[in-house]
C-alpha cells in the first residue's frame, strides 16, 4: 500500500513543488491511510523531495515575477500552504529586498492607466486602487503612488 502512496506522491511532485500540508491533503483526498501518508511524507523529507522553506521561497519568487503581487496576497497564500507565520514574514521581507514594491505598484498603475477606457480621473483612480488592493498591496504602500500618478 505504501508503495502506491509513494507513487502517487511522486506523481504529484513531478508536476510542481508542493508543501507538506498540500501533499498530505492531496493524498488524503485520494483515499490513502493517514499512517501510509505520514510514512511517505517522512521518507520524502529525508530525500529532500519535500522542503517547505524551499517551496515557500520559490512560490513567492514565482508569484512576484509572474503576477507582481504584494505581501498581503503572498501571506494569505502561504498560510493556505501551511507555512509557519514566522517563516512567512522572513521570506516575504527577503523577497521584497530584491523586488521593489514601489516599482511593482508603479508598473501596475501605468499599465492600468493606459488600459482603462473610462478616463474620468476619480473613477480611474478608484479602479486602480481596488486592483492594487486585490493584488495584495496595502493602502499605505499604494497611496503615495496614486497621488503621484494623478498629480494631487
Amino acid at each position: 500500500m505504501e508503495n502506491l502512496v509513494l507513487k502517487a506522491a511522486l506523481r504529484l511532485l513531478k508536476y510542481r513543488s508542493r508543501s507538506c500540508i498540500e501533499l498530505r491533503t492531496r493524498l488524503t483526498q485520494k483515499g490513502f491511510s493517514i499512517i501510509s501518508i505520514e510514512k511517505t511524507i517522512d521518507y520524502l523529507l529525508e530525500l529532500n523531495y519535500l522542503d517547505d522553506l524551499k517551496f515557500a521561497k520559490s512560490f513567492v519568487e514565482d508569484k512576484i515575477n509572474q503576477k507582481g503581487v504584494g505581501p498581503i496576497y503572498l501571506k494569505s497564500e502561504l498560510l493556505k500552504h501551511g507555512i509557519p507565520q514566522n517563516q512567512i514574514s522572513i521570506i516575504i521581507s527577503e523577497a521584497y529586498e530584491v523586488h521593489s514594491k514601489d516599482q511593482l505598484i508603479k508598473k501596475h498603475i501605468e499599465k492600468r492607466k493606459n488600459a482603462l477606457i473610462d478616463k474620468s480621473s476619480e473613477n480611474q483612480k478608484r479602479k486602480i486602487i481596488n486592483f492594487l488592493q486585490r493584488k495584495g498591496f496595502s493602502w499605505n504602500q499604494i497611496s503615495s503612488h496614486i497621488d503621484e500618478s494623478f498629480h494631487y
